[in-house]
């Protein structure tokens, strides 16, 4: 019987126009009316995340930065942060803007960027006097995009061991095509984010259910029941207890998640 039902959102819960299908969020709501916590599970930084939570009628805990930080958002209590070292930090931000890289640093308070071109959402734009913004800030993750991949590649193979790359992806950006990367500390996932969150909740891995599609994902499926997307990356359905029919841009989530609030209802 299942509690807990985490949500990775880009590829998974969210439509590829950045939407929630309304019979997704009835069955959230129905999840929710049930006694199964539902939690948003995503790479990208507390704003976003919480506003898709709002959109999505999900549940008050959110995990955000690839599991670098676990949030309450009914309390407004930050439960778990794993942050970044603030000189290498400091440095790749130095080292973006020499190059003239796109570079995001997300903090507990927000996600900033060097070059608004770069925003999602509500993200701000780098104060000047960077060099106090990152004595003063913890940083969660950081991501760094550029047109030439072998720059991409340089930066990876020069990581220290308590950095690694979370996910890698293409993203178009106006008015740039940009290899991209996620930086967190090597100890974060949202894998151990979720075992962390269960704990916390008293709730048995066993218990809890994550649907995802991408790599960053597989984290999730190792730590718990796994749900892959119709189309996730066949490494990760190969790794899922059970893949949902449909993709993000079909109700196939809403089906599962009442099968279970039926489960839950005869046991």
């Amino acid at each position: 019987m299942f509690k807990i039902v985490f949500f990775d959102l880009d590829g998974t819960l969210l439509t590829t126009q950045k939407e929630v299908l309304e019979e997704n969020k009835k069955a959230i709501k129905n999840a929710l009316d049930n006694g199964i916590e539902v939690c948003i599970c995503t790479g990208r930084q507390k704003t976003a995340a919480r506003h898709y939570q709002e959109m999505a009628g999900a549940g008050r805990y959110i995990i955000c930065a690839n599991g670098a930080e676990i949030y309450d958002t009914k309390d407004n209590e930050e439960l778990f942060k794993c942050t970044l070292e603030k000189d290498f930090a400091l440095n790749m931000y130095e080292f973006a803007i020499e190059n003239k890289l796109a570079i995001r640093v997300d903090t507990q308070y927000g996600r900033y960027v060097n070059d608004m071109r770069y925003s999602i959402l509500d993200d701000m734009l780098m104060e000047e006097n960077y060099e106090k913004f990152f004595e003063e800030n913890d940083i969660l993750q950081l991501s760094v995009g550029a047109e030439d991949s072998k720059v991409i590649e340089n930066i990876i193979k020069n990581l220290p061991s308590d950095v690694k790359v979370e996910n890698r992806f293409i993203t178009s950006l106006i008015p740039d095509k940009l290899d991209m990367i996620n930086l967190i500390n090597s100890s974060v996932s949202k894998g151990n984010a979720i075992l962390g969150l269960c704990k916390y909740l008293k709730i048995k891995p066993e218990e809890a259910m994550a649907f995802g599609d991408d790599l960053n994902d597989i984290s999730m499926m190792n730590s718990v029941y796994g749900v892959a997307m119709g189309n996730a990356f066949d490494e990760l359905k190969n790794m899922a207890k059970e893949v949902v029919s449909t993709t993000n841009n079909e109700a196939g989530i809403s089906k599962i998640l009442n099968r279970i609030v039926e489960e839950r209802k005869q046991s």
